[in-house]
């Protein structure tokens, strides 16, 4: 969460690759949360991490945000109206 509270304003990061780094609910909360404001950001790689249900639901929300980017390692989806996450086999 301390990394998500510094890139919120730090506009030069374009590649965020945070891959099984043993990030959970309330850190990939976070990441998201910093996705909302963060705008720099056109890389974005966080398979191998716990997404809680929240996460998930945060990511779901993001979904035009992170249909802007460059590369996404993760697609969301819904199933019984609950958001969720797979990883993409298309990435770099």
């Amino acid at each position: 969460t301390a990394l998500a509270r510094v890139l919120r304003n730090h506009q030069t990061v374009q590649y965020l690759d945070l891959t099984s780094n043993g990030i959970e609910g309330r850190g990939l909360v976070a990441v998201a949360e910093m996705m909302d404001l963060n705008t720099s950001i056109l890389h974005l790689k966080l398979w191998g991490n716990t997404f809680s249900e929240e996460a998930c639901a945060k990511f779901h929300a993001l979904k035009g945000r992170l249909e802007r980017l460059l590369t996404v390692d993760f697609d969301m989806y819904t199933v019984d109206e609950k958001a969720q996450v797979l990883l993409k086999t298309d990435t770099e």
